[in-house]
């Protein structure tokens, strides 16, 4: 029985992989058969549009897991709630 590998050869973008779920995220990647860019936050200003461009001619992803952004529990909320939406 041939099983289809949806994942073969495919270019994934992660975004956010230093985070709890996306580094989750790149561990499951790393069985998959797929060639995956992790870049860091120093690569691409995801808050300026022509890097976010740059970032997407550069990697040319098929697939995209956006994982990044501000995030703070429950106590940087209440400490700081104008920073978090």
């Amino acid at each position: 029985m041939t099983v289809n590998n949806y994942w073969q050869g495919k270019r994934v973008l992660v975004t956010g992989s230093s985070g709890f779920i996306g580094s989750n995220l790149v561990e499951v990647l790393k069985e998959k058969e797929c060639a995956f860019s992790c870049p860091a936050r120093s690569e691409y200003d995801l808050l300026e549009q022509d890097q976010v461009r740059r970032m997407f001619s550069d990697i040319r992803p098929d697939i995209v897991f956006h994982l990044a952004g501000l995030v703070g529990g429950i106590w940087a909320n209440k400490q700081r709630p104008g920073e978090f939406g």
